[in-house]
């Protein structure tokens, strides 16, 4: 492999590393995302799981987005909502780390050894690092009743919140 394309591979993965967890199937490699489990025809379970970059609110939208799609895609336009879980999991502490650089000779001292100008020091403190988790229960419905929501209106609002572009449901 080139020198060009190793580069390449590295700012992709370090890219992907900085992003929240997209709004897709729960994967390795998109290191969480949505997934489903039905209970009975128009009930489903589902969950949103996001890595350490994804804020607790965009994964319960997210969940939320995954019910109404599945909804919309069942031909059952609108929803009751069930048994809403949101939390954290996976959490670990990141150790604080101290580096130094020195910046570049910029001369000779009278004895002929470098001479560098300053020493820079960074700190990175520890912090925690959790993922998030959030579920609930979606019934689908074909008409609205009582509790129901208006699983198209709910996708629409989501997905301009967090700007997903629209995709078929299943």
């Amino acid at each position: 492999m080139g020198t060009l394309a190793r580069l390449g591979l590295i700012a992709f993965t370090a890219c992907l590393g900085a992003c929240a967890t997209p709004y897709a199937p729960d994967s390795e490699w998109n290191r969480g995302g949505y997934s489903e489990q039905p209970r009975e025809p128009g009930i489903y379970q589902v969950w949103f799981v996001g890595n350490e970059r994804t804020p607790p609110e965009k994964s319960d939208d997210l969940a939320l987005l995954r019910a109404a799609d599945l909804c919309v895609g069942d031909a059952r336009p609108f929803m009751r909502l069930q048994k809403f879980t949101s939390g954290r999991m996976d959490v670990r502490y990141i150790e604080p780390r101290m580096n130094t650089k020195r910046m570049q000779i910029t001369g000779l001292n009278a004895d002929n050894t470098p001479y560098y100008p300053t020493i820079l020091f960074s700190v990175m403190p520890g912090h925690l690092v959790f993922r998030t988790r959030s579920g609930l229960e979606v019934t689908c419905l074909a008409e609205a009743g009582e509790d129901t929501r208006d699983a198209t209106e709910i996708a629409a609002a989501i997905r301009q919140r967090h700007e997903i572009p629209l995709k078929p449901a299943r």
